[in-house]
């Protein structure tokens, strides 16, 4: 490995990334097909995991409390003014 860079996405936040010097003897070649099904079993992996972070996090919310206000979408619409 050469060296360690970080950048700033597009929200800000730091992300480091690898930066590699590779010999052409050290490459190899994967054909398009492979690549393009391993691309998207790891973003269909990302959103697996995504998805499980946010559900722990609900489930760990213990919400607004017993004494919120509970409506239900009639009662809603009606208290906004755009029932029908």
């Amino acid at each position: 490995m050469e060296n360690l860079g970080s950048s700033l996405d597009f929200n800000g936040v730091e992300r480091r990334e690898l930066r590699v010097s590779v010999e052409a003897s050290e490459m190899v070649t994967v054909p398009r097909a492979e690549f393009d099904a391993l691309k998207a079993e790891v973003r269909r992996l990302r959103r697996e995991v995504g998805r499980s972070v946010a559900r722990a996090r609900m489930e760990a919310d213990p919400g607004p409390g017993d004494a919120a206000l509970v409506l239900s979408r009639d009662q809603l619409a009606e208290a906004w003014g755009i029932s029908e």
